[in-house]
């Protein structure tokens, strides 16, 4: 016999229940380590046999005399069960009488009696047992503690979790613990709880004694005996194995029990393990396949999968399907068994495609096992089938919820019991004149013929469906709930084949509507922060509503998706929003609406904050029309700040200062300071950008005192970090860190990776400008991520620059010129100007350092062209370089030869100033070469 694993497990027991020193610590691994004269790291790997040395006999002796010498042990039968874990030979008679074995008591008829005595029927493991290392020790540490230890263990889990291998492999690692035995009974089989105390008795091998209760027989035998009783697949005879688990351990004191169950027994003194799933990687994450491997569920697929097909291995071209498999099976080592088990003739890449199937393809389990473990689906029945109706009912509903729920969105639409006004949303109808209506709580909207749930019945449901480990509880506050994915698709199906399915989407879709239309005023206020949380724990339950309503009420979808789209502009899901704005705007009505004015200016500011100027023009002039022809003032407005903005990114001043003049005038008529704030922050970057740093700093402290005033975290972020950039242009870097520092922690705060985004560039610009390159340079390329992240193609253009930049200060003219180009590409394709006439500056500073005189004035006298067309003067900070850089070029080419190459410079058109800047020399940019 040689088991390390129990053998390093019991040494694990003994060191940690040792008297503790004198310092008050119990010994340690390291202590161990340290008094065997080995470095942590050499024990653990010689006790987990995991690295290129072993653990040797000697070894083996040394760590029993260490663990003497603590107090650890207390017999040399003891000792002796050690040294057999690893078939290492006794210690000699005179070893047992030298110090430290000398304490520990001698082994007498009755220890070696019951040595040879000991047994158990645990069946011989045919596979190899992964991972459960830490649930395993903490149920041992449960069942063995003195004196606090727990007689009763319960061990919970949904179905296909490993409950019973577990229980298998916990008591196998007990054998030594207890000295009658360990015995495993198997109630799968048993449909009749009058059977039990039977069955038990039969695998203790206690016979039925005539004219006596067997239940009699039964405690007699077990009464004076140190065995402990595995009671495994307990949980169809729940009632029938707690009678006898409280009547066993109440008259036999020294019994211990280890229950498996897909729910706990409920007796006083049970101790309870949650069985979770195996861990598993992330499939949209790129690993290493080192990485992978420490992932239980991908060790325990590649072990499986090897028995079907010995020549299979973990390698880099497999494993992302790997991952995908793993993860999509919820980490549950029967469907990962299962799918393992498919590798004999199909693909691993072909089974991650098929796995939205997965009921039905996971099937081939051993034939020796139970029935309902030997596929997927019959696991899932089996606790399905062990259901009260109104708790099948209860799970069936829960399907349609997506990435989690609360109690009260379960009450609602799971009964249709609304205790709130709620929108009217059925189907195939148009929408109400007012946008909700009370229902009557009496009048249930959803009916079964299976049964008819009450609102007073979801909270008891739940919990029993938590208890039978088939719905996880999260632990924090407010309490969520959600469902395997293996779980919800089961699930759906039977909402599907019940009949219930339209109906529950309608409700779910009308909850969720009525979240997002509560939400739509609070994201402008003092609230603004929960209400981003909340909006974000629910994000893929509005998802399902949206594709719920798009399908079957465009109408409420075109609502939903324009009540939540400053949630998608604050949280950076731009593209993703407008996806469904454009998708709400092609289904619903096109007749002119105040929803559908609000979907098209909505749809154009994320077109806007995107760089997709010419969507974003289109888009907005037809919300403002609209707004026009229905005479809404509200949404006039908000148009009109959007044409603002429009117009400023395209350096169009004059005009972005009227639209904007505009939208400030109707939002004060409407006595709307949130709406006013926002008019004024845009009109100070209007003043910004054409120099006036004075006015521009007024108009934000105004805005930012409104905003502050309101509780409005984004906007006070938003005028933060524009009075940073207003300190940036005029030096004043202290100022800068303060207010972009600021903005910086509201924008993580709330979530707002834009704002994130926009504070880091100006930090980076001040590092650049203090001469911190290396900083500057860290914090462009993380701005750089996020704005690829976002979409955001401005800010993409933006970062490159500030990275030329720092490259040009670094005298790397190579890799600042082929970062100038990339993002001169992307402002042409935006047509930003005013990126155009920065980047082509860039390139002519890069060509005046690299001795190119002539090519250098002809392309800062373009840029001066297009920024006098603008109205865009450069900004202080910059003024100084450049006019070092043109005074150098006067000196190199001569007044006449300067003038020369400046005027053709500003003669040329900006497609020609842009092709010509383009076709300039790129150097290599891994060359450094001096200025």
């Amino acid at each position: 016999m040689f088991d390390l694993k129990t053998f390093r497990n019991r040494v694990q027991d003994l060191y940690h229940a040792a008297n503790p020193f004198e310092d008050g610590h119990r010994p340690t691994q390291s202590d161990l380590a340290r008094e065997l004269g080995f470095s942590r790291t050499e024990l653990s790997r010689r006790l987990s046999g995991k690295g290129d040395v072993e653990l040797t006999c000697a070894n083996a002796r040394a760590i029993i005399q260490q663990l003497a010498a603590w107090g650890a042990l207390q017999s040399q039968a003891e000792a002796q069960d050690l040294l057999d874990l690893l078939a290492c030979p006794p210690f000699t008679s005179a070893e047992w009488q030298a110090p430290p074995l000398d304490r520990l008591t001698p082994r007498d008829s009755l220890d070696r009696a019951r040595q040879g005595q000991r047994s158990h029927n645990l069946p011989a493991p045919l596979s190899s047992f992964i991972g459960r290392e830490a649930e395993l020790a903490e149920c041992r540490q449960l069942l063995t503690e003195v004196p606090s230890g727990y007689r009763l263990l319960t061990i919970t889990g949904v179905g296909g979790v490993g409950k019973s291998r577990f229980a298998v492999e916990l008591a196998s690692s007990l054998l030594d613990r207890f000295a009658d035995g360990v015995w495993l009974v198997k109630l799968a089989p048993l449909t009749n709880p009058h059977l039990i105390n039977g069955v038990v008795a039969a695998a203790l091998g206690v016979r039925e004694e005539a004219g006596r209760e067997i239940a009699q027989t039964l405690d007699d035998y077990v009464r004076p005996r140190n065995l402990l009783l595995i009671l495994d697949n307990c949980e169809h005879l729940l009632d029938g194995v707690a009678e006898l688990a409280e009547r066993l351990l109440t008259n036999c004191p020294r019994l211990s029990i280890v229950a498996t169950s897909r729910e706990p027994l409920s007796l006083a003194g049970e101790s309870r393990q949650r069985l979770p799933p195996l861990t598993t990687p992330d499939p949209q994450a790129s690993q290493a396949v080192a990485q992978l491997a420490e992932y239980e569920s991908v060790l325990l697929f590649v072990a499986r999968a090897r028995a079907a097909r010995p020549s299979f291995r973990l390698t880099r071209q497999n494993a992302q399907a790997i991952a995908q498999i793993c993860a999509r099976l919820d980490g549950i080592p029967l469907a990962i068994e299962l799918a393992a088990a498919q590798v004999e003739g199909i693909s691993v890449e072909k089974l991650a495609q098929r796995l939205d199937d997965r009921l039905t393809i996971l099937t081939g389990g051993l034939r020796t096992t139970a029935p309902h473990q030997q596929t997927l689906r019959a696991s899932i029945e089996w606790s399905y089938a062990l259901l009260r109706p109104s708790e099948q009912t209860l799970l069936r509903r829960l399907s349609i919820f997506a990435g989690g729920w609360s109690l009260e969105a379960a009450e609602a639409v799971c009964t249709g019991d609304f205790r709130l006004q709620i929108a009217d949303f059925r189907l195939n109808e148009e929408p109400p004149t007012t946008q909700s209506q009370s229902v009557d709580v009496h009048q249930p909207n959803l009916q079964s013929t299976i049964y008819n749930l009450q609102s007073s019945e979801v909270l008891a449901g739940l919990i029993q469906l938590v208890n039978k480990s088939l719905v996880v509880a999260a632990a924090d506050e407010p309490m969520r709930y959600s469902l395997l994915e293996t779980i919800r698709q089961f699930a759906d199906e039977q909402l599907r084949t019940n009949g219930e399915a339209e109906e529950a989407g309608r409700l779910h879709a009308a909850l969720y509507l009525t979240l997002a239309e509560a939400a739509e005023p609070e994201l402008n206020g003092a609230r603004q922060a929960e209400w981003l949380l909340r909006l974000e724990a629910e994000h893929d339950n509005l998802r399902a509503a949206l594709t719920w309503a798009l399908a079957y009420n465009p109408e409420g979808a075109a609502r939903l998706a324009s009540a939540i789209w400053r949630f998608w502009n604050m949280r950076g899901y731009l593209s993703e929003g407008r996806g469904w704005l454009e998708a709400a705007l092609i289904k619903s009505n096109p007749a002119p609406s105040a929803v559908r004015a609000k979907l098209l200016h909505a749809a154009g500011w994320l077109a806007e904050i995107q760089g997709d100027y010419p969507a974003a023009q289109t888009l907005l002039d037809q919300s403002l029309a609209m707004a026009n022809a229905i005479d809404n003032a509200d949404i006039q407005a908000r148009a009109l700040n959007s044409l603002g903005v429009r117009a400023m990114n395209m350096a169009d001043y004059p005009e972005a200062s009227r639209l904007l003049g505009d939208s400030l005038m109707l939002r004060q008529g409407l006595d709307d300071r949130w709406g006013a704030t926002q008019a004024l922050n845009n009109l100070g970057i209007v003043a910004a950008e054409q120099g006036d740093y004075a006015a521009a700093g007024r108009i934000y402290e105004q805005s930012l005192l409104i905003q502050r005033e309101l509780g409005d975290k984004y906007g006070v972020a938003a005028s933060l970090n524009n009075l940073a950039a207003v300190a940036l242009y005029q030096g004043d870097y202290r100022t800068v860190q303060v207010a972009a520092g600021e903005c910086l922690s509201l924008a993580h705060e709330l979530g707002d990776k834009d704002g994130v985004a926009l504070a880091s560039l100006n930090l980076a610009s001040a590092m650049l400008l203090e001469k911190d390159y290396p900083a500057a340079n860290t914090r462009f390329e993380q701005c750089l991520a996020l704005m690829r992240e976002l979409g955001d193609q401005t800010g993409v253009a933006q970062s490159l620059v500030g990275l030329a930049s720092v490259a040009y200060q670094c005298a790397n003219f190579g890799l600042a010129a082929a970062r100038y180009k990339e993002s001169l590409i992307i402002a042409k394709e935006l047509d930003y100007k005013l990126g155009v006439a920065v980047t082509i500056e860039g390139l002519a500073l890069v060509a005046t350092s690299e001795e190119q005189p002539e090519r250098g004035a002809r392309l800062f006298g373009a840029a001066e062209a297009l920024r006098k067309a603008l109205n865009a003067p450069l900004h202080s900070a910059d003024l100084s370089e450049h006019e070092q850089a043109v005074t150098a070029l006067r000196q190199q080419l001569g007044e006449a030869g300067f003038s020369r190459a400046w005027a053709a410079g500003q003669s040329l058109d900006t497609p020609a100033a842009i092709e010509y800047a383009l076709t300039s020399r790129i150097l290599d940019p891994t060359v450094i070469t001096s200025r």
